[in-house]
């Protein structure tokens, strides 16, 4: 072999070694890369998953306490009607004090009594929930 061969084959196999090393450097860069990125993805999921078990817990204890609200609710509207027949009925007897017409007593009267009906329907429907 000539000089000029040798010097190739020599270069040749210098080029070949630093580009199986760069090669596999690569490589590894490339999965070191890919690794991470998977290993960060897994991390990212799991904080989503616990993420979403905080809001359901969240959620539950919020639809708990909207419930208790509502339970309230329903239960002041049912003392202000009864605040409000108990007015009526205080009005109702002023008037019977004045000798009012007593045509009018009674409609009241009958409306108090629908009204008292009404009220205990309510009572009933709240309390067999």
């Amino acid at each position: 072999m000539t000089k000029n061969n040798e010097l190739f084959f020599v270069y040749f196999k210098i080029y070949s070694y630093f580009c199986s090393a760069f090669c596999s450097a690569k490589h590894s860069i490339v999965m070191f890369d890919f690794e991470n990125t998977v290993a960060e993805i897994e991390w990212k999921v799991r904080k989503l998953i616990e993420e979403n078990n905080r809001l359901r817990t969240v959620e539950a204890e919020l639809t708990e306490r909207c419930q208790q609200l509502q339970k309230e609710i329903d239960n002041n509207n049912i003392v202000i009607n009864n605040l409000k027949e108990q007015q009526t009925i205080i009005k109702l007897g002023n008037a019977l004090t004045q000798k009012g017409d007593s045509a009018e007593i009674k409609l009241k009267i009958n409306q108090l009594i629908r009204s008292i009906d009404k009220t205990l329907l309510l009572i009933n429907k709240t309390e067999a929930k």
